[in-house]
Parts: structure tokens; C-alpha cells; sequence
């Protein structure tokens, strides 16, 4: 997956629907296909300096990155909904997924309300925010009827502009891998902060100095590692395991299973694919595929070793603190006490 951000030469100043750059003494913007590595770290891939930001520099950058990552590959694509961009990455990348960042768009549709008091605004956005994160077009739907019973005018207008398929996890069709903001790109702009300031080539060059440095320290981390998936990965998993422990599955053959939760989810595992959607959606395993994988025979639990204690074994219970005795009375000696007929030590 790459995202796509842009940062100013040497400066940027972030508005609601656009970046406006303040002019300094090296001018010029920034562009940046960042992507992630199997830790969930960020990592350039590609950048450039052009005059401006418009269809034709995006292009001349975009075939560039096809060079790098074959246009015929399964890409997604996250960015801010740049209008150079839209056009152009089809046209460039015929195959590949373009999603929306949800951060920009909750802004955009914030400044669409604008006039409408401040808790309604909120509550919009929360909702559409649901509405994006729904697995299913049943439920994306239900929540869009929230949505619109709320304000379903001017909502309503919004959405017109913008395709289910670009920002809707139900109709996305591609992998966003969990992706809904485009915080890589913002890293890479926190990642250079100090040398975008630079004149061009200097900036470039180091950059590019910057860039090997971290690929070299990450090696020397990658080497260290013991586990079959990334750390991160890892964690994700032994996640899913322990959020699935209360669910009980059921087997319908041919790796097909049924995840007994709220509600019932099946699971293919020779497809990769849940009906709640969210394994096909972050293209790693969920809590549900998790519950699936674990062998039944590991659920099992064992009595623990035990060692045979020195000594003579103790007999007698060991009486909690505080707890009082029984008095009875012994038939042998008629006295009250804590023993009997059989336990009886009295002389008679």
C-alpha cells in the first residue's frame, strides 16, 4: 500500500480543503509516495521537487513510481482526495485502488456544515465516520440512514460528490490493510521537517543519506527478531487469539468454518475471507480467522506438573483464618470439644 502526501518548499500551512504554501527563499513542492513495511513502519519510496501541484507534475511523478512498482500489481492508494491526483492515477495505474483519507474528509464535511451548531456537526461526523468503517453494506446502509435522518439534505449533497467505493470500507474494493487516515504521508513530512528547508539538492541528497541510514538500522533490527511474523504482526495475532477465546467454533468441512460470536461469522481459510469482511478488508487474519486456526486439541487444559512435597502428608484440612471450629459433643467422654467416639484420647 502507498500513500500518497505533499509538503511545501520549505513550509506548509494546512487549511480545511486545500494546503496553502508560504513562499520562502527555495520554493517548490514536495511529492511523496511513502509506503509501509512489514512492521508497520513507514518507508519513502518516492519523492520529488516540482514547481507546483497539477496534473502534469503528478503524472510525470506517478510514472516514475510505475518504474518502481508495476502498474499490473495490486496497489492501494491512500491520499487527500487531491484533485490532480484523482485524475491522473487511473489514467497511470489502471489496476490499483484509490482510497480517500478519512481524516480530510470528516474536515471537508465539517466545513460543508459550517452555520450548523457544534454538538449536531459532531454527532454527523461520528456517524459518518461509522458509515466508513462499516464492514458490510448492511450495515454501511444502516448507518447511512442515521446519518441522513439527521441533516439527510445537506449530507446528502456532500456524499453526491464522492464514490461509496473511495472511502466506504463495504464498497472498497481493494486491501486498505486498516489504513483510514493517511498518517504515513504526515510522518514522512515530520520524518524531514529539518531538511526541507535546504536548498534542492541539498534537500534531495540528504533525504536520500536519511533514507539509507534507516533502511541499514532497521536490518541490524530485523536480524534480532526470533518470531516467523514482524512484532507488530505478531501482537495483532495474539490479539485476535485472546479476543476470540469466549467464541466457540464449529467445522462445516473444506476449511469452512462457523465462529460462534455476536453475530455468527463463517470463515473460509483456503479463501481468506470472513462474511463480516474485515479479513478481506486489512488482508490479515481477524479475531475470527484466529479462533479458527487454533488447533482443538491446544485448547485443552492440562492439570499442572506437581512434585511430591517431603515428609509425611498432612491429613488434616488446613482451616481458613478466622474460621471457627465445630464444637460437638463425644458419646465416649460426654465432654463438648472438637473430636468424637473415634478420636476420643480421654481416660475413662
Amino acid at each position: 500500500m502507498w500513500v500518497f502526501g505533499r509538503n511545501t518548499h520549505p513550509t506548509v500551512v494546512p487549511d480545511v480543503e486545500k494546503k496553502s504554501f508560504k513562499q520562502g527563499r527555495f520554493r517548490g513542492n514536495l511529492l511523496a509516495a511513502t509506503g509501509k513495511d512489514g512492521n508497520q513502519g513507514f518507508f519513502p519510496v518516492c519523492f520529488a521537487v516540482v514547481g507546483s501541484e497539477n496534473q502534469d507534475n503528478w503524472h510525470w511523478f506517478l510514472e516514475h513510481l510505475s518504474r518502481i512498482v508495476s502498474p499490473e500489481r495490486n496497489v492501494t492508494f491512500v491520499s487527500n482526495r487531491n484533485l490532480g491526483l484523482v485524475e491522473v492515477l487511473p489514467k497511470v495505474f489502471p489496476m490499483a485502488f484509490h482510497a480517500y483519507c478519512l481524516y480530510h474528509l470528516k474536515m471537508n464535511l465539517w466545513h460543508h456544515l459550517r452555520g450548523m451548531f457544534r454538538r449536531l456537526k459532531e454527532k454527523l461526523i461520528t456517524l459518518f465516520g461509522k458509515c466508513a468503517y462499516a464492514p458490510t453494506e448492511k450495515i454501511f446502509h444502516q448507518c447511512l440512514v442515521e446519518l441522513k435522518i439527521e441533516d439527510g439534505l445537506r449530507v446528502e449533497k456532500f456524499l453526491d460528490d464522492i464514490p461509496y467505493d473511495h472511502w466506504s470500507n463495504a464498497y472498497f474494493r481493494g486491501q486498505r490493510f486498516g489504513e483510514m487516515w493517511s498518517n504515513v504521508a504526515e510522518s514522512f513530512n515530520s520524518w524531514i521537517r529539518e531538511e526541507r528547508h535546504l536548498p534542492i539538492i541539498k534537500l534531495i541528497d540528504s533525504v536520500r543519506i536519511k533514507l539509507m541510514r534507516k533502511i541499514a538500522k532497521r536490518r541490524e533490527l530485523v536480524n534480532k527478531w526470533n518470531g516467523l511474523i514482524c512484532p507488530k504482526m505478531e501482537s495483532k495475532l495474539h490479539d485476535g487469539f485472546n479476543t476470540s477465546r469466549p467464541w466457540i467454533v464449529s467445522s462445516s468441512g473444506n476449511d469452512v468454518y462457523e465462529v460462534h460470536s455476536h453475530p455468527s461469522i463463517s470463515v473460509d481459510i483456503s479463501k481468506r475471507i470472513c462474511s463480516y469482511g474485515e479479513w478481506q478488508l486489512k488482508g490479515f487474519p481477524c479475531a475470527h480467522a484466529a479462533d479458527c486456526n487454533v488447533d482443538g486439541d491446544s485448547e485443552v487444559v492440562l492439570p499442572p506438573l506437581s512434585k511430591k512435597q517431603p515428609g509425611r502428608p498432612n491429613k488434616k484440612r488446613i482451616r481458613s483464618n478466622g474460621e471457627k471450629m465445630r464444637q460437638i459433643t463425644c458419646s465416649r467422654c460426654e465432654k463438648i470439644g472438637n473430636h468424637n467416639k473415634k478420636s476420643c484420647k480421654e481416660a475413662l
